[in-house]
């Protein structure tokens, strides 16, 4: 019989609801303890979500000696000191994407998580998601031939609000950290390296966050292309473009449940089809549980160094369009 983990959640935002619902479908992952700055707020998720423990301080939550992984869940510009919180505390984490604002704080979580001898990951469930696997395989395997674009549409328009995660820079928010993470693992994965030359043009909102962007990477063979934003909609298509045929997906490739295989004559040769039923939180859920079964400090797809790759791409982009986080950026 396999080792129950119990995995406690600190926050109980949107997001944190989102991976509670996860839970029934993964026997294994135990939902045990639950973290808010208010004890109210915490019974309430605890409650209503099935957690055995409710604590109303995330002091108090990474105390707790039955705690097997905390899962990190609040807004970004927080995820250093709340990541560096459980790490010094002794626990795995599993801390929400973008993991933190800036490369110079994720390496010193790693430091710290290799110090401590514990189970650290961005939360970063795309490469686990089984279109995502499939179309990486009919790329290696040549099923399009060479790559030649990547292009994606990633934009959902809601009311400017300056005190939504969206919008506020204070929490952490813009395209570049909150979409460009999934794009850029996207491009990666598809042309098999990181791209040698970045350009990003985008709008700031008025605390100086990016709403919206539009994003060329170029690779060896091609390039790849990211519209991006919170001021409009687009139609979510998602291509891969190669010499011999390419991949489409008839919504964004984040999540889409169905992804297809033309030949060169544009005719659909092979269609796939996410069979559970799934969401991506699903798919990480499961994978990190197993990990931390396993003994494993560090995920084998999501691996530190990859995302310390996409750090790259996010450091130019943010240069480029004159984003910073000065004050949320410090160590």
């Amino acid at each position: 019989m396999s080792k129950k983990i119990n995995w406690a959640i600190l926050s109980t935002g949107r997001i944190a609801h989102e991976f509670a619902e996860c839970f029934p479908k993964h026997p294994d992952a135990v939902p045990y303890a639950v973290g808010s700055r208010s004890l109210e707020k915490a019974e309430a998720f605890a409650k209503e979500f099935g957690f055995q423990k409710a604590y109303g301080s995330y002091e108090e939550l990474v105390s707790d000696p039955d705690v097997d992984i905390v899962y990190i869940g609040t807004p970004t510009t927080m995820h250093y000191e709340n990541a560096k919180l459980c790490l010094e505390a002794g626990k795995n984490v599993l801390c929400e994407k973008a993991v933190t604002v800036n490369k110079k704080q994720f390496e010193a979580l790693c430091d710290l998580a290799k110090k401590k001898d514990v189970f650290f990951m961005e939360a970063m469930w795309l490469p686990l998601h089984p279109t995502f696997i499939k179309a990486s395989q009919w790329v290696r395997e040549g099923r399009i031939g060479e790559v030649q674009i990547v292009k994606a549409e990633h934009a959902f328009e809601h009311p400017y609000d300056p005190t939504d995660r969206g919008f506020s820079k204070k929490l952490g928010a813009g395209t570049i950290l909150d979409l460009g993470v999934y794009n850029f693992a996207f491009a990666d994965e598809m042309f098999g390296t990181t791209p040698d030359k970045v350009n990003i043009i985008g709008r700031l909102g008025p605390d100086g966050a990016d709403i919206d962007s539009q994003v060329q990477l170029l690779y060896p063979t091609g390039y790849a292309i990211f519209t991006m934003g919170y001021a409009f909609t687009t139609k979510a298509n998602t291509v891969i473009a190669g010499s011999k045929g390419k991949i489409q997906y008839e919504d964004i490739y984040t999540g889409a449940k169905d992804v297809y295989l033309y030949n060169d004559r544009m005719e659909i040769v092979e269609t796939y089809s996410e069979e559970k039923g799934w969401v991506g939180l699903d798919y990480e859920l499961e994978s990190v549980t197993e990990c931390i079964q396993k003994g494993l400090k560090m995920h084998p797809v999501i691996t530190w160094d990859h995302t310390l790759e996409m750090f790259d791409i996010i450091e130019i982009c943010k240069a480029q369009l004159g984003v910073d986080y000065e004050e949320y950026e410090l160590l």
